[in-house]
């Protein structure tokens, strides 16, 4: 199980899982709200209340006399009384044939001579009825225990039209519904954090079995207010030669081009593959532009898009007549000779081999000995070669190439690969014959919370005055 650490967190990637699972998220919060509104409906069961006033005065006396209040108030209390006691009911039921399944309650207008009598049951024609038969028959159901007092029907009882206890939610649907979005938030945020895929620099360094060589932080492609607001995702190559490309961008390759310098003089390295897991990872971005940065330190350089399955180099170096280009592939199968095929970007400093041309049996081609001698003969006419190669998982010929190429650069797109499947392809990247100098972490966003929001000049590993020399 992945220890818990709080610099393991990477916020960007839980707030994109977030708003991925947003829609659960509503869909909880809807469940709990209905849920306990569905428990509540089900569970109620409504009562209505029929209510007459009476008033009470004593047969021998005067109305509104002190001997009337205290005979309105004994007359109540006894009424309550009788109102409890099972003969009362039954008596009730006799003469009138009406069974008393509510509650009956006899209350005293406090300083008056007057009664509110009630009758509260399932039923709102049963209320109005039962208690009509109650004052009208009360003498002979209480056998006329009341026969000295005088009772007068102030306000008649009516039927009542809607429940006297409405169905009453409170705060529980709401609740509830915070409640289980707040539970679905955190199976999301475990389930983010668990996932075994790189999300930040911290993992890198713990979960990978190769070292960071540089991050290269999420750049947006529409860069204008016009190009935001066609929501339309830009097909413009991300270039460091551009000039509305970010500093931070440009910088990070810039300083990845030295640090390759430094390991072609250290350790002789002559050829370089760019390779990554899976797609849509970035790796020929990645190459282009570190191609480009190298360029730029006068070192003489070749691109080589060695992807013959799904060529994508030449999106960024087409020009007008991108069909018109001899790539990698021509060259493997004689068609065309290497110089022949390699173009100079004069703006850029760089030499470019690519094509459009698309090879199934490319493994086939890489395996044989014209490859070997080709990279050999590159190796003698240029300082650095760089490979864009494909993607590991998906075809043989990345391990095909790496056999004859002296260095290689895992490209790691932010929460994509699954970290067991980039240790596997590092090992068979050793194992063939090259040596994986680094990952490449690209694609990395991040927020202000995270941990691992770091200026891009920490990623140095050596100092720049042995970067120099």
């Amino acid at each position: 199980m992945k220890e818990f650490r709080f610099d393991y967190i990477n916020w960007y990637t839980i707030l994109k899982d977030t708003i991925r699972n947003l829609w659960i998220i509503i869909l909880a919060a809807v469940t709990g709200f209905l849920g306990v509104r569905a428990y509540f409906n089900f569970t109620y069961k409504p009562t209505y209340q029929s209510s007459a006033t009476v008033s009470i005065s004593a047969a021998s006396s005067g109305l509104y006399t002190y001997s009337n209040l205290s005979k309105t108030i004994s007359t109540a209390s006894t009424f309550q009384e009788m109102f409890q006691s099972t003969y009362f009911r039954e008596r009730l039921a006799d003469i009138t044939g009406l069974s008393v399944n509510g509650e009956l309650t006899a209350n005293q207008i406090a300083e008056t001579n007057l009664i509110v009598m009630t009758y509260v049951c399932s039923e709102p024609v049963e209320a109005f009825d039962t208690l009509n038969a109650v004052i009208a028959n009360y003498n002979e159901i209480t056998e006329y225990e009341f026969e000295d007092m005088i009772i007068n029907v102030i306000i008649q009882p009516t039927v009542p039209t809607s429940p006297n206890n409405p169905i009453s939610y409170g705060y529980y649907d709401k609740l509830a519904a915070l409640i289980l979005s707040a539970l679905v938030l955190a199976v999301i945020f475990i389930s983010s954090y668990m996932r075994d895929t790189v999300k930040n620099e911290s993992d890198v360094n713990s979960m990978l079995d190769a070292k960071l060589f540089s991050v290269v932080y999420h750049e947006e492609k529409n860069k204008t207010l016009k190009a935001k607001l066609r929501f339309v995702h830009s097909k413009e190559p991300l270039m460091i030669t551009n000039i509305l490309i970010n500093y931070r961008f440009a910088e990070t390759f810039r300083i990845a081009a030295l640090k390759l310098e430094y390991l072609m003089n250290s350790k002789k390295i002559k050829t370089v593959m760019i390779t990554s897991c899976g797609e849509n990872e970035g790796k020929t971005t990645v190459a282009v532009n570190l191609a480009l940065a190298t360029a730029a330190l006068g070192k003489k350089t070749l691109l080589v898009d060695g992807d013959l399955r799904k060529p994508a180099v030449y999106k960024f170096f087409g020009g007008d007549d991108p069909d018109a280009l001899k790539g990698f592939g021509e060259v493997l199968n004689g068609s065309i000779s290497i110089n022949e095929a390699i173009t100079k970007e004069s703006d850029a400093g760089l030499y470019v081999l690519c094509g459009k041309q698309k090879y199934k049996n490319s493994s086939e081609m890489f395996s044989t000995k014209r490859f070997e001698r080709l990279i050999d003969s590159l190796k003698e006419q240029f300082d650095i070669v760089i490979i864009d190669t494909p993607p590991t998982s998906l075809v043989a010929d990345a391990e095909i190439i790496a056999q004859n190429i002296e260095a290689a650069f895992i490209v790691v797109r932010q929460d994509i690969a699954p970290v067991p499947e980039i240790n596997d392809m590092t090992e068979e990247l050793n194992q063939s014959g090259t040596h994986v100098e680094g990952c490449i972490f690209n694609d990395v966003h991040v927020l202000a919370i995270g941990a691992e929001n770091r200026n891009y000049t920490e990623y140095d590993a050596e100092p720049e005055s042995e970067v120099l020399n």
